[in-house]
């Protein structure tokens, strides 16, 4: 079984210090015919060495001994929409909605961040009445892996916008079937839609088409949206130091009522202990346990106050 050493250029990012899903599955994708389907076990890591495993109709991606993805041969039924027109999708890309906000402003297919050659740019935005996002892909240059890589972030746009996510999702699986043959065009019209939400699971849909709207390339894949963290420690700390005023108050309170009771209840013993002895009466009944529960502190404070110092 022959194997392969391959290394992901770390301009093809996605995530932070991963390679772009779409891309990865475009360069692995090239080592089996027909239809491909590639499974992310793991975020594929960049600029270093990987072991490929191909054999017949099945491959895997190995970094050591850790499965990172999978592939096999598969005959794909893509449906595809109607392309907007080469004005529509121009349109629908000035309403990118990453430009407002963009879980991955240096993904190389549609990161805000990139300029640089290897950049795509592209930057796909509702299009008005329909359930479709479209764009136009200018590219530098065509070859598998990018249009891989064009027909990834469209998918996962359409699942953030019409599936209302509002956290980051990555891809998990993804089926293409690219034109044969392969003919470069100058610009693509290029699209996504949501098919299905499925828990955590998004099912999308892309295309990319020519100017002229002769289908190109067409894909389906699976995103998972990331589970939602807890906040980062710095969130929490105005909260804790917000909880640390509140407890500092109430030592204060404690200690006034502290002061108030033994101001009210040191006086009325002197003063009631001396006419009661004279009187042959004795103290009165619970006078002195009441002034020595005065005297200190009100009943349950001082506990609280410490375990409150031991919260803080």
């Amino acid at each position: 079984m022959p194997t392969y050493d391959i290394v992901i250029d770390p301009a093809f990012e996605g995530p932070p210090g991963s390679a772009h899903g779409g891309y990865a599955c475009g360069i692995l994708a090239a080592h089996l015919p027909s239809d491909v389907e590639i499974t992310l076990r793991r975020p594929v890591p960049v600029g270093v060495a990987l072991r490929l495993t191909p054999q017949d109709q099945t491959l895997s991606l190995y970094a050591g001994s850790e499965l990172l993805a999978e592939g096999i041969t598969t005959q794909i039924d893509f449906r595809t929409p109607e392309p907007p027109t080469y004005a529509e999708a121009l349109g629908a890309g000035v309403a990118f909605p990453g430009f407002g906000a963009h879980p991955y402003p240096n993904c190389v297919g549609c990161g805000t961040a990139r300029t640089d050659p290897a950049a795509l740019r592209i930057f796909p935005g509702p299009v008005p009445g329909r359930d479709l996002v479209a764009a136009v892909w200018h590219p530098e240059e065509v070859r598998p892996p990018l249009l891989w890589a064009a027909l990834d972030c469209p998918g996962g746009w359409a699942a953030a916008h019409f599936g209302e996510v509002t956290g980051p999702a990555v891809l998990g699986r993804m089926a293409a079937r690219l034109a044969v043959p392969l003919v470069p065009q100058p610009a693509y019209i290029v699209v996504g839609w949501l098919e299905a939400v499925e828990g955590r699971r998004l099912i999308a849909g892309s295309a990319l088409f020519s100017r002229d709207g002769v289908l190109q390339g067409a894909a389906r894949q699976t995103w998972i949206r990331l589970a939602e963290q807890r906040p980062a420690l710095a969130e929490q700390r105005p909260d804790l130091a917000e909880q640390r005023s509140d407890l500092a108050e109430q030592r204060s309170d404690l200690g006034v009522a502290k002061r108030e009771a033994n101001d009210v209840v040191e006086p009325v013993a002197k003063a009631g202990a001396k006419p009661a002895a004279r009187a042959g009466a004795g103290p009165i009944a619970g006078a002195e346990p009441a002034a020595q529960a005065g005297a200190g502190p009100i009943a349950g404070a001082e506990p609280a106050a410490r375990a409150g110092a031991r919260a803080a």
